[in-house]
């Protein structure tokens, strides 16, 4: 089984520094035959928030090395208040389109939150160090020990983890490419106002965010008009019980 380690590891795998977690990192490694691509090996994740020390120790690594195309560490931006900047990789993977189901309209589906800030850390550690003593003196492979590892987090994540429970009802919205667009606008200008402090009046984060949500208002009721539109034509032109029935339906939700 082929698998891709990814995070900060607190540790660097380059030559200029070996204290304890770098031979640790280093030492595990090379254990398990791990792969790291060279593309950005100079650029530094990692920068101290005092600004008197930087490092590498953000990486994505994997078992095979074909895996993986590319990787990139970005630079530090001034919305990112983390100490840390993003690592992104491009894998070689492609889903198999036949194997997907088809999307529908409607989701009953059931979803579950991780509430991660209720989380105890000692209990959840002494859960997850029980679960791998259950299997510490069997005689396993690698990847025995990684499935081991991968279900002992998560078992322990559900006993110790409180969960909220989401659940996502009626139709999915449908829209364009563009509209789209203009909803990933809106969100980057809502983060952007929530680092600068939720400031309201005549902020220009507040005001930029109150354009790009009337642009997607806008847009979105341009779309579900067009869409009204078309339906009603084709139903004068086609007309059956079906689309009768897709009427009422709608007027019934309204209400």
């Amino acid at each position: 089984m082929d698998f891709i380690i990814c995070g900060d590891l607190n540790g660097t795998l380059l030559n200029s520094r070996h204290n304890q977690h770098d031979r640790i990192l280093k030492e595990f490694v090379k254990d398990y035959n791990l792969h790291q691509l060279d593309d950005d090996d100079h650029l530094h994740s990692f920068f101290h928030h005092n600004g008197k020390s930087t490092s590498k120790i953000d990486y994505i690594l994997s078992s095979n090395s074909n895996l993986i195309h590319s990787i990139q560490t970005f630079s530090q931006d001034a919305i990112n208040l983390s100490a840390h900047v993003p690592v992104k990789a491009l894998l070689t993977l492609q889903a198999d389109k036949q194997k997907q189901k088809k999307s529908s309209n409607f989701s009953n589906e059931v979803l579950h939150k991780t509430e991660w800030e209720k989380c105890v850390p000692a209990i959840y550690s002494e859960a997850v160090k029980k679960s791998l003593d259950q299997n510490k003196n069997r005689k396993v492979t690698t990847e025995d020990q990684t499935n081991n590892l991968i279900d002992a987090i998560k078992q322990a994540a559900r006993k110790t983890i409180p969960t909220k429970t989401l659940k996502i009802r009626g139709p999915r919205l449908k829209v364009s490419q563009h509209a789209k667009k203009l909803l990933t606008i809106s969100k980057q200008k809502h983060r952007i106002w929530d680092l600068h402090g939720r400031k309201r009046g005549e902020d220009t984060c507040f005001l930029e965010l109150k354009e790009a949500k009337r642009n997607v208002r806008k847009r979105l009721r341009q779309e579900r008009a067009t869409e009204c539109k078309e339906f009603y034509k084709k139903l004068e032109s086609e007309p059956n019980s079906k689309k009768f029935l897709q009427i009422n339906t709608q007027k019934y939700k309204q209400h």
